[in-house]
């Protein structure tokens, strides 16, 4: 009974911390939520309404045009597709990273040997092997390196 009871004040909890950051659906954010905070919303999740609270924008890289907000005339960040992770740091706006990547590789082979053989379409033959080195370079193909992961939509505080 008693786990029961503390898992039920930790769900109220959350949901209690998800109201106050956002505010009702159709009032305005709570003042200790900071104007240009980003949060991640599951809007396709049924029941989820789908009009945002009023002072909040999608992150899509529009151009912010309301005269009330610190923000006007600034262009959001565009978080909507692309694949974007969000990365902790003492500054923020900083970009990076790729969608793919590629190594390189390089090297030589070299024959210590008396003699080295050689396949041939007709009968095999041995040559000199002292000396002789073979270089190799190339690029493996780009690959996708995205761990498994859930899509969302981020949102910021305008106002």
């Amino acid at each position: 009974m008693n786990k029961q009871l503390n898992y039920l004040t930790f769900s109220i909890s959350i949901a209690a911390v998800a109201l106050c950051c956002l505010g009702s659906h159709t009032g305005t954010p709570d003042p200790d939520v900071p104007i240009g905070s980003i949060i991640a919303w599951h809007k396709t999740l049924g029941g989820v309404p789908q009009q945002l609270p009023a002072g909040w924008i999608q992150c899509d890289g529009q151009l912010i045009l309301d005269t009330r907000s610190p923000l006007n005339g600034q262009t959001a960040p565009n978080l909507s597709g692309g694949g974007s992770f969000l990365r902790g740091n003492t500054t923020s706006g900083d970009t990076g990273g790729a969608n793919t990547h590629a190594h390189s590789y390089s090297g030589t082979t070299d024959v210590n040997g008396s003699s080295t053989g050689v396949q041939t379409t007709t009968p095999d033959a041995n040559v000199a092997g002292d000396g002789h080195t073979h270089g190799f370079a190339g690029f493996t193909d780009a690959s996708d390196n995205a761990p498994p992961y859930m899509t969302v939509v981020w949102i910021m505080r305008i106002k």
